[in-house]
């Protein structure tokens, strides 16, 4: 039975039935490394999944799957593999660096044009050819925050995910050690 996370995300748990078409390879160039593959999960074909990172082979396991939709597989963020307890996510390079020099550039062009005098003296079509084009880079670096705070929030739900499967296993442990005494 699918159940909703905390930030709105969904989870089922499902048996990776095989595996298929699995391509390693880069974000862009030389960047972090990402897996392309397909995967068949109760019979079913899901193509063009792409992961961060190389993680091993998933056929065979057993894993609870997040979605930001209910049981879309092009809206996946990633899973949790109940044997080994790697995540497995889908989340895209982007990082809090990459956003702070976008914001230090959008500062730096805002600076550069309330400081600057031709801007003002130049004919209105120009005037507001680089004013759409500012507004429209800051709702680029805007876009780029508010996704990295969304991956943030999902990373984190599949961290607590993880350590709820962790804890749960030591708990089993730890009854069996007792019934054994």
């Amino acid at each position: 039975m699918a159940t909703t996370a905390p930030t709105l995300l969904y989870s089922q748990r499902v048996v990776i039935e095989r595996e298929f078409d699995r391509q390693r390879g880069y974000w862009g160039r030389g960047g972090p490394k990402n897996t392309l593959l397909g995967v068949e999960v109760a019979g079913e074909r899901r193509i063009s999944l792409t992961l961060d990172g190389w993680p091993e082979e998933q056929a065979g396991a057993t894993v609870t799957a997040f979605f930001r939709e209910p049981n879309d597989w092009q809206q996946l963020v990633g899973w949790v593999n109940h044997r080994s307890r790697e995540i497995i996510a889908t989340f895209p390079p982007i990082s809090w660096i990459a956003i702070a020099i976008e914001l230090a550039l959008f500062v730096a062009w805002l600076a550069f044009l309330l400081h600057t005098s031709w801007l003002w003296v130049a004919p209105s079509a120009i005037r507001l050819g680089v004013l759409a084009g500012t507004a429209v880079l800051g709702l680029v670096v805007g876009y780029a925050v508010k996704r990295l705070a969304r991956t943030q929030r999902e990373r984190r739900v599949l961290e607590a995910f993880k350590d709820s499967l962790m804890s749960a296993a030591m708990h089993s442990l730890n009854a069996e050690v007792q019934r054994e005494q």
